[in-house]
């Protein structure tokens, strides 16, 4: 389950097939087990990855498709991205 770290609640999302079969090979390969994070810090053995150990390869791969770094990053796309719904603002 993926969680917000800020307010403690799950978060829902889709993956493709082809992600979840490379999810599925990275699991086994790294030998995780349930409790152990995706991605674990390789600085300490209980810690999962940090935020900015994440943006390095999230940076490079909106590269790769040629997106610009500077709009698309870690917080994006917002979950209402996809939604046909109007932003409403309090």
């Amino acid at each position: 389950m993926v969680m917000q770290q800020k307010i403690h609640q799950p978060v829902k999302f889709e993956i493709t097939e082809q992600t979840r079969n490379a999810i599925k090979d990275w699991v086994t390969k790294a030998n995780l087990k349930p409790q152990d994070y995706l991605f674990p810090s390789r600085i300490q053995p209980s810690a999962h990855i940090t935020t900015r150990q994440y943006a390095r390869p999230v940076k490079n791969w909106v590269k790769m498709i040629g997106l610009d770094p500077t709009i698309y990053g870690t917080h994006s796309p917002r979950p209402r991205s996809f939604t046909n719904e109007p932003e409403t603002y309090a």
